[in-house]
């Protein structure tokens, strides 16, 4: 069974690979529970950036699922987001790294 194949020109394809990933790696600068948004300073040192997590955001500090009320200004985060129509990005998974939680289930210590 043959398949069609669609030619992709030059720019194209750099428009598509040349895409920055949805991740995003930084600590939490500011915090409003109410309006359910977070700015992070980005390790790479770049300009603060904004993000909205919604009721379907999935959130974890080391193997354990967190519940938005528990951030904290000054935690380390990674965050998987997607942006809407309206350009807000929207945070779809966020992992919480914090001193002294072991980052998976694996890096749990024997008392």
């Amino acid at each position: 069974m043959l398949l069609p194949f669609a030619a992709v020109s030059e720019d194209q394809a750099l428009t598509t690979t040349n895409r920055p990933p949805p991740f995003a790696r930084g600590t939490i600068n500011k915090l409003d529970q109410y309006h359910k948004t977070l700015s992070i300073l980005p390790r790479s040192g770049d300009a603060e950036e904004d993000f909205l997590w919604t009721a379907r955001t999935v959130i974890y500090l080391g193997p354990e699922r967190l519940t938005a009320d528990k951030l904290r200004p000054g935690d380390e985060i990674a965050i998987r987001h997607q942006t809407d129509a309206d350009g807000k990005r929207l945070i779809v998974r966020m992992k919480v790294y914090r001193e002294g939680i072991p980052r998976t289930a694996l890096d749990k210590t024997e008392p």
